[in-house]
């Protein structure tokens, strides 16, 4: 070796080969390698915050979900879990899950900022429910300061070297034929409601919005104590729920009509009225909200027309209740109380022609729809417990569709493809949903708590 080279530093001498390297592709092929290399990456922070002390939730898990990919972090002893992410920008949207003690609170369409910290408030209450609620509706956009990462060789004291010209002819590389690869979007399918019930699961009866696969669940009204919500009811373009309450009448028995967007916001009260008004059904046309009410002294049945706001009775001559509209809307089945027992009648709304469906002695009630509008289902008590019945309207066979030994009964209706069905049941001192084939097989636990659930309605 060189005498000379012995006293220089052999990181020197590495980056003098590089540099050599360098000058050699420089000359080969014309472009000058890039040296310096930059990498950006977004740092924030998201804290869990325990809403009725202001104490930090530790052990809570974060989930990041911005441009098909996800990442996930526990939080701290300080309710702090940092996130520092290389697929991200400024100004990005991205979704914030927490979840904590298996109760999942979804905050959506927040802004990524750098160096910024979001903050979400949770009720911790002794049941281990949690109420979703955020701190507020909105982030702040801070200025964007993104960190630069960068790595720079140092300069040697190498001289240049004169390295000579090559006369190596230029290589003609053919085009290449590969055609292009279609690569399926990695975006996360947005979470679709198909499934409206009502559960006290966190204390009040609530409306709750999911799917058949409970993928998430959703608390659409988050009552206050002394509050119910019940009979929701699906809009035909699955935008809207009308359902009942006495939130005007917190403690109290007065029910009124509600309207509520899916995403949980333009409530609008339809009906006020010293009576009760409840149960309400949507009609298939969009157009009518038919209810019960007893604001003339008896349960009745009365339209609510959205085109022009005015409610109308239907005279139907008897006690009437529980209206539910045929999918083509040419009818609405309903139970009254007569003098044998609870029995199911149709009402034509286009001649207001009254048909009996049931006439016996036993308690037959709470009517729904076969989606062909061919199949009235209902719930009875004939064989001694409540079960599931469906009757046809062409030859008037009827049969048990649900046989169990429990009482199962409340509103009962069809998946959109009519080949499920869900119910409610009353067993070990709770009301559960279920789900089973229309065959009646296959019977699971649907939304299952340590509460009621009950009133399901499948969007249509």
């Amino acid at each position: 070796m060189n005498k000379n080279l012995r006293n220089v530093p052999k990181g020197a001498i590495i980056t003098g080969i590089a540099t050599i390297i360098a000058a050699i592709i420089t000359a080969i092929i014309g472009i000058t390698p890039f040296i310096n290399i930059d990498k950006s990456s977004i740092n924030f922070l998201v804290r869990v915050i325990n809403r009725s002390n202001g104490n930090t939730v530790d052990n809570a898990k974060i989930i990041i979900i911005s441009k098909g990919k996800s990442v996930s972090g526990i939080t701290d002893n300080n309710g702090i879990s940092d996130f520092s992410l290389d697929f991200i920008s400024n100004g990005d949207i991205m979704e914030i899950n927490v979840i904590y003690e298996n109760i999942e609170i979804v905050r959506e369409n927040a802004v990524i900022v750098n160096n910024q910290t979001y903050d979400i408030q949770i009720d911790v209450p002794d049941s281990n429910n949690i109420d979703r609620e955020s701190k507020s509706d909105k982030f702040e956009v801070l200025p964007t300061e993104i960190s630069i990462i960068s790595t720079d060789i140092p300069p040697t004291d190498i001289p240049p070297t004169d390295i000579p010209p090559t006369d190596i002819p230029p290589t003609d590389i053919p085009p290449t034929d590969i055609p292009p690869t279609d690569i399926p979007p990695t975006d996360i399918p947005p979470k679709i409601p198909s499934i409206v019930f009502v559960s006290n699961r966190d204390g009040n009866d609530d409306i709750y919005l999911t799917d058949e696969h409970e993928t998430f669940s959703m608390n659409l009204t988050n009552s206050p104590n002394d509050i119910y919500n019940g009979h929701p009811s699906w809009s035909p373009d699955g935008k809207n729920i009308v359902f009942h309450s006495n939130m005007d009448d917190p403690g109290g028995h007065n029910s009124e009509i509600y309207i509520i967007s899916v995403e949980g916001n333009n409530l609008r009260r339809l009906t006020n009225h010293l009576e009760w008004d409840g149960q309400p059904s949507w009609s298939p046309d969009g157009r009518y909200i038919a209810f019960e009410s007893k604001r003339d002294g008896k349960f009745e049945i009365f339209l609510y027309d959205l085109n022009n706001d005015t409610i109308n009775k239907i005279n139907t001559n008897m006690s009437a209740g529980y209206p539910s509209w045929s999918p083509n809307g040419k009818y609405i089945a309903f139970h009254s109380k007569d003098f044998s027992g609870m029995n199911i009648y149709m009402i034509n709304m286009e001649n207001n022609i009254i048909t009996p469906i049931t006439m016996d002695e036993f308690d037959n009630w709470m009517p729904s729809w076969s989606k062909n509008s061919e199949n009235i289902i209902f719930s009875s008590n004939k064989d001694g417990v409540r079960d599931i019945y469906s009757l046809n309207l062409v030859d008037k066979n009827i049969k048990k569709v649900i046989p169990t030994n429990e009482d199962d009964w409340w509103p009962v209706t069809l998946s959109p493809d009519g080949t499920k069905i869900i119910f409610c049941s009353y067993n070990s001192g709770f009301w559960k949903l279920y789900i089973a084939n229309i065959d009646g097989s296959n019977i699971r636990v649907f939304a299952e708590s340590n509460g009621d659930t009950k009133w399901a309605v499948w969007k249509n």
